[in-house]
């Protein structure tokens, strides 16, 4: 059963209605309430300490705890439904009674809307004194805790993320490119073999004919003698038959628009006369930028430019390295070709293609992105069910925040009809509903949380995964 903060709980239809399991309290019930109490800030558990032999106190870590509603209210036997004093009362002992899971209490507040607090009933009292007018009435303190002290809106929000692409370079935003191919651990970027340390200098998806982008007659191999800190670089031998001769990476797929990306590499010129760029190109939005040319010969010297994406995605950038001097046979060397998001993460735009939430495919965007928008004052952690519904998927599994560069990273293939289901809060993953399977997460994972305002969440596969999906289980939170 999934967590109780991502459970269907009823929702009562009228204002100042409280609901617990199937007992509906407040307006228009027997059960009138005179007061309701812990709708404020929760206490905070400080860890303050006091200082020897001095005034005052050093500052310690601060916590939150639990938040207590206090119910009170006046039991009203003669009105709406006729039921004697002790048969509502029994209804409202058996809806607080002992639970051994949490359960959800909704609230329709009159200016804040349908909310919800988890957690479980703790009592019910009866007031002794006889202060009321009718003796068929009665004077009742109703304890619910909400173990977590957020309060949590009533809808339940339910995201499907169609899967998008499959391979190592799909979309990624800012994540450690070990698992890269040919890139050393220590870079970040999205370009693959970008250090030639690879074997085969095309690995990664290295090119040397596009008829749109670079002309035939480059040459392409590794050489590990001239080189710069990777200990190896692509040398590229041009034939002298055109301009615009070199190599360029495949295609680069899924990226963010309106993003700035910095593309950098270093290039050693051998052969006179050439003018070697680096240039990338918005292929989805028509534009395109250029760095400065090398003409120094014999040195190492970067290269840099950034592109800054359109308003249409999902984005593919072309990003190539040529000579476009005169068309003369010449021998040019590159390396270290990176390309990273700018030093601040941008979000997408708002509203992008006309929407400001929604699943951003077809026309929109690319499959396997999704843009929440959440009102709320607080972090919120989700559960996230993978579903492998129309054929095996292949590992690893990736479930990115785009903002904060945090990736949940899963090692598993899956079979046709596997769901695995993560708990972001408690960091658990399970299998077709009740195998634990805590020992595929990578230890690189880092658990993220729905935060106030944009997130932009990825789902993403190592391999093929086509039909698959992540369904993405939250409330937006508050204080």
């Amino acid at each position: 059963m999934a967590p109780a903060r991502v459970q269907a709980w009823p929702v009562p239809a009228g204002a100042w209605q409280a609901q617990l399991r199937s007992l509906v309290i407040g307006m228009n019930t027997p059960y009138a309430f005179t007061g309701v109490d812990g709708l404020d800030l929760p206490p905070i558990l400080d860890g303050d300490m006091e200082r020897a032999e001095t005034d005052g106190s050093f500052g310690g870590i601060e916590t939150t705890a639990g938040r207590d509603l206090i119910f009170d209210m006046l039991i009203h036997p003669d009105m709406f439904t006729g039921a004697s004093k002790a048969v509502l009362s029994q209804a409202l002992k058996a809806a607080f009674a002992e639970s051994s899971d949490d359960l959800g209490l909704t609230l329709n507040h009159p200016d804040l809307g349908p909310l919800l607090f988890v957690g479980r009933p703790r009592r019910v009292s009866y007031k002794v004194d006889r202060q009321f007018g009718f003796k068929s009435q009665e004077g009742i303190l109703a304890l619910f805790r909400a173990l977590d002290p957020l309060i949590y809106s009533a809808t339940l929000n339910d995201i499907t993320i169609p899967f998008g692409t499959a391979g190592t370079n799909a979309g990624v935003i800012g994540m450690s490119t070990a698992t890269l191919l040919g890139v050393p651990s220590t870079m970040k970027r999205i370009i693959q073999n970008g250090g030639f340390v690879s074997a085969a200098p095309t690995d990664g998806g290295w090119l040397t004919t596009v008829g749109t982008d670079i002309a035939a007659g480059a040459t392409l191999t590794r050489d590990t003698g001239t080189v710069h800190s990777s200990g190896a670089s692509g040398k590229l031998v041009t034939d002298g038959l055109a301009v615009n001769e070199g190599v360029r990476q495949v295609t680069l797929t899924n990226l963010l628009p309106n993003t700035s990306y910095t593309f950098t590499c270093w290039i050693n010129l051998t052969t006179a006369g050439g003018n070697i760029y680096i240039v990338a190109r918005d292929v989805t939005n028509g534009n395109s930028v250029a760095s400065g040319p090398v003409t120094a010969l014999g040195v190492w010297t970067q290269l840099s430019v950034t592109l800054v994406t359109g308003a249409t995605g999902p984005v593919q950038v072309q990003l190539s390295i040529r000579d476009s001097g005169t068309a003369v046979a010449r021998t040019f060397y590159v390396t270290e070709v990176r390309g990273d998001l700018t030093a601040s993460t941008q979000a997408w735009a708002a509203p992008l293609m006309g929407v400001t939430a929604g699943a951003i495919g077809g026309g929109g965007g690319a499959a396997g992105f999704y843009q929440v928008i959440s009102p709320g004052t607080a972090t919120t952690r989700p559960v996230t069910r993978i579903k492998a519904l129309a054929g095996p998927v292949t590992g690893p599994l990736f479930l990115d925040r785009v903002e904060s560069g945090e990736t949940i990273m899963l090692n598993y293939n899956m079979v046709t009809g596997d769901v695995l289901e993560l708990d972001h809060d408690l960091h658990s993953v399970l299998l077709n509903g009740g195998t634990n399977r805590a020992d595929v997460i990578d230890a690189s994972t880092s658990w993220w949380a729905i935060a106030p305002g944009v997130n932009t969440i990825h789902y993403r596969t190592g391999g093929p995964g086509a039909g698959s999906q992540a369904e993405l289980l939250y409330r937006d939170a508050y204080w």
